[in-house]
């Protein structure tokens, strides 16, 4: 960690007023460890910043398949659990009592205890006791 702490990152980042800026900079003229950490930020800002640019495509492969679209709609029911793999959705099948709603049941509270309002079968009960 630099001496100047996180100023160091807002110099960087073009964050500091011009009086700070200024004693920042009067600080990396005499400081051999934050100028050295000062030029690491920069090259690391640098390629993050190349990671941002998006390859150049055609335009033919950039929105997904009506087919896939289709299905996806077809299983929005599971969507919060489901995972996109290779142009799949993948829905594990429902598992009551883990504390998540899914398909088919009315309820789940965590548990698989009757007599709760939400039965083992995850199905809402009368008003419990």
């Amino acid at each position: 960690m630099s001496c100047l702490g996180e100023r160091l990152t807002a110099l960087v980042d073009g964050e500091l007023g011009d009086e700070e800026r200024e004693r920042a900079h009067a600080h990396l003229a005499g400081c051999d460890g934050c100028r050295e950490e000062a030029d690491q930020l920069r090259k690391l800002k640098g390629r993050l910043r190349g990671l941002s640019e998006l390859p150049a495509t055609d335009g033919t492969d950039d929105l997904p398949s009506p087919d896939f679209l289709s299905r996806l709609r077809t299983r929005g029911d599971c969507i919060v659990s489901g995972a996109y793999v290779q142009n799949a959705i993948l829905c594990p099948l429902p598992v009551c009592g883990n504390g998540t709603r899914e398909a088919l049941e009315q309820c789940d509270d965590g548990n698989t205890i009757s007599g709760d309002g939400c039965s083992s079968a995850c199905q809402v009960e009368g008003s419990p006791p």
